[in-house]
């Protein structure tokens, strides 16, 4: 099997990922907390995780410029632990967009977003 090169589009993507989740997670990141995906459509994709998880927290999204890409960087993220299966199933050729979001949200997670929404705290 022929391994493809990494391109900087897929390593900009996984380490502006990484940093995400890392400033959202309190002493250690605790990738099974999280969940990454892959679509075409963010705003769509969004609310079909909404009604199985409710308010999505810290959710971020990356344009990866091909499915290719996005496909890599999704299963090289997932295999750190994440919430959701390892696997691209039912992805679309038009599938450029990677996302994020943290799927189990601690209490301090709840406590930090309250202080946010009162302005008494300002996001990273």
């Amino acid at each position: 099997m022929k391994k493809t090169k990494v391109t900087k589009t897929e390593r900009r993507v996984v380490r502006a990922i990484n940093k995400h989740i890392e400033s959202n997670s309190f002493i250690e990141p605790n990738y099974k907390r999280w969940y990454i995906g892959i679509t075409n459509k963010i705003d769509r994709r969004a609310k079909e995780h909404e009604k199985t998880y409710g308010k999505l927290h810290y959710f971020q999204s990356y344009y990866a410029c091909s499915k290719r890409i996005s496909v890599a960087i999704e299963t090289y993220i997932s295999k750190k632990g994440t919430a959701n299966a390892i696997g691209s199933r039912g992805a679309k050729n038009t599938s450029k967009w990677v996302y994020v979001f943290k799927s189990e949200p601690t209490k301090l997670d709840e406590i930090l977003e309250l202080f946010r929404g009162l302005g008494l705290i300002k996001d990273n």
